[in-house]
């Protein structure tokens, strides 16, 4: 359920967010040339902690590995709501590479732990 639910709702979210982003621009042209730098930058970050995440993860445990990433996702949801401009909303989008890598890989992690396969 927490996958599913979890997903869904971030996902949604997560595809407004473009269009969400551009308006701390004066033109959407601008906003939307920002974005995707950023986006590129993210998917970098995302390549170097999908690296690290399996260590992490071993760490602390699939369980809070993902009540961490359901940390990040609510910081960043409700902090969309609290931001006041460009470098604000740019910081929560960069968040996006701490949070998904480890997602991933603790979901596998919980179901080869929890379930039998």
């Amino acid at each position: 359920m927490y996958v599913v639910g979890v997903g869904c709702i971030y996902e949604v979210y997560d595809q407004q967010f473009a269009v969400f982003f551009t308006h701390f621009f004066a033109t959407p042209e601008k906003g939307t040339e920002i974005f995707g730098n950023l986006a590129s930058i993210q998917i970098l970050s995302e390549a170097v902690v999908m690296v690290c995440a399996p260590f992490f993860i071993r760490k602390i445990g699939a369980k809070n590995a993902l009540l961490y990433a359901g940390c990040i996702m609510s910081i960043r949801i409700l902090g969309s709501s609290f931001a006041d401009g460009p470098i604000a909303i740019s910081l929560l989008k960069l968040m996006h590479a701490l949070e998904v890598p480890v997602l991933l890989v603790a979901v596998f992690k919980y179901i080869n732990e929890n379930f039998d396969l």
